[in-house]
């Protein structure tokens, strides 16, 4: 946890975060913010939610520094020749409603053709024996130019 303490501005966020960690990591049979709140030890999940809806910390930095300790790790267990890759995979999902960030019609492969939903690309780094891990997501956000059924003529 000291690897991302410099992504928080404050401490009792990064407090929280390090034990939101630690309970996500637990044999909790069931997470929600009640669960977790109650594992941590607080009265209700306000903290919890605060954390990940509020509480201003960069992103960017904690994703580097989760993706410095995965990649670290699986090198350190992995034989020296063994192939390393990184892996590309897109997942769509349909929305209904445009309340989801990043919701256009677009091409989406789960819906067979164009529907309204978002398109995330997935990176996973892989070391050949020993394991892989994510290390990186974006959205896709098509542009805005409007799809157009082509006739033939």
């Amino acid at each position: 946890m000291e690897r991302i303490r410099g992504a928080f501005a404050r401490i009792q966020p990064w407090l929280t975060a390090a034990c939101y960690v630690r309970a996500v990591l637990s044999d909790l049979p069931k997470r929600n913010g009640w669960t977790i709140a109650e594992w941590i030890g607080h009265r209700g999940p306000d903290k919890v939610q605060r954390l990940l809806n509020r509480a201003c910390w960069d992103t960017a930095e904690v994703m580097r520094a989760v993706r410095g300790y995965v990649v670290e790790g699986l090198d350190a267990a992995a034989p020296a020749r063994s192939m390393t890759v990184g892996a590309l995979d897109e997942t769509g999902q349909e929305k209904k409603g445009r309340a989801t960030a990043g919701v256009k019609r677009q091409h989406m492969g789960c819906a067979d053709g164009v529907a309204n939903g978002i398109n995330t690309v997935h990176l996973s780094y892989v070391r050949e024996g020993v394991g892989h891990a994510l290390i990186g997501c974006r959205q896709w956000v098509p542009g805005s130019r409007r799809y157009r059924s082509r006739i033939a003529r």
